[in-house]
């Protein structure tokens, strides 16, 4: 599979869970269309500059070792997202927030993904 298809999959995969999410808690369909469109922008942008600094394909095999290599690395702030979305389903506070952290926990990680895709290496120190 091209780079290209694999960003344009990665990409829809995740606006396909940002929306879902957006349903499910009953948010109005302009929010979640402004959502899903800023966020596919940002995605598409982010994967046509970093194309541009990588002419390798990497195997799948390697893209998914450097994705939860990525994961990996940002663990804590993975974590972090994970608290933030637990509290506010505890509390049932605003459903827009948890909606809203919910599209930047998707958003960071299908970023995280092309970053990925593109051979952007991660840094292995700690």
């Amino acid at each position: 599979m091209s780079k290209n298809l694999r960003a344009l999959t990665a990409i829809v995969l995740s606006q396909l869970l940002i929306e879902c999410m957006g349903f499910f808690l009953g948010i109005p369909l302009s929010k979640i269309l402004v959502l899903t469109v800023l966020s596919s922008i940002a995605e598409v942008l982010m994967h046509l500059v970093l194309g541009k600094k990588s002419k390798v394909t990497l195997s799948d095999k390697e893209i998914w070792h450097q994705y939860f290599l990525f994961v990996k690395k940002t663990l804590w702030l993975s974590i972090l997202f994970v608290g933030i979305f637990l509290f506010y389903t505890l509390t049932k506070s605003d459903s827009f927030m948890l909606y809203f952290y919910w599209h930047i926990f998707v958003l960071f990680h299908c970023l995280g993904y092309i970053i990925c895709l593109n051979n952007i290496k991660m840094n292995r120190k700690n």
